[in-house]
């Protein structure tokens, strides 16, 4: 039996406007699962590092960037760097030091990561919250971008209104009908009183005053 960050295809988290930018930086990517927006990521150019609370997500996450770099040399491909680094969400210390050591970055990109009570948004929101007053106090707030399904429940609604509570940052969603291909279908809750889009790209911006408001006792802080 495959665990279930094995099981589902990722949707689109790399904003086309990043790699037209003469500074692309570095990306952190959160529940890298097995690797695909890494090696994605890594296949244009970028310096990433891939994350997951799984050690064994780890190790296959590395396997298949390997594989896939192995296939982009032969194809005389521009690959970037990838790194792996176990974190668990919802300790924002240690998401605050992993920050520190292996930062500063400029985007944090995740994908498939709610999965109902399996993964539920506080721990995420957590985690991204530490990272974002972190990279703004190191003077480059780092943007968001969070694509989702809406498989146990509408994931994207829960985490938005969670994200959106903090006060960190401007919370926005990209129109499904910029969706490629594969991406379209409708939710429908199980007792059929909800229904709404079966992905979700979920862009958050850093607030003027990040770090300031992400001070213990600010708003939006816990």
């Amino acid at each position: 039996r495959r665990p279930w960050w094995m099981l589902h295809p990722p949707a689109a988290v790399v904003p086309t406007r990043f790699w037209s930018a003469p500074e692309r930086g570095r990306v952190l990517e959160l529940g890298g699962g097995c690797g695909l927006v890494a090696a994605v990521l890594a296949s244009l150019g970028a310096d990433v590092l891939c994350t997951d609370g799984d050690p064994t997500a780890l190790r296959t996450a590395a396997q298949n960037c390997t594989d896939a770099q192995q296939r982009h040399d032969s194809a005389r491909c521009n690959w970037g760097n990838v790194r792996f680094q176990e974190l668990k969400w919802g300790d924002a210390e240690v998401a605050r030091a992993v920050c520190r050591e292996h930062g500063p970055f400029r985007l944090i990109v995740g994908s498939d990561l709610l999965y109902g009570i399996a993964a539920p948004p506080g721990p995420l929101v957590e985690t991204l919250a530490a990272l974002c007053v972190e990279t703004a106090a190191a003077g480059s707030p780092a943007e968001v971008f969070v694509a989702a399904k809406n498989r146990c429940r509408n994931e994207v609604e829960g985490f938005t209104r969670l994200a959106e509570a903090r006060g960190l940052w401007r919370v926005s969603l990209a129109d499904p009908e910029d969706f490629t291909e594969g991406f379209e279908g409708r939710y429908t809750s199980a007792d059929g009183k909800e229904e709404c889009p079966a992905y979700g790209i979920i862009r958050l911006s850093p607030r003027p005053g990040t770090a300031a408001a992400g001070a213990p006792g600010a708003r939006g802080w816990s």
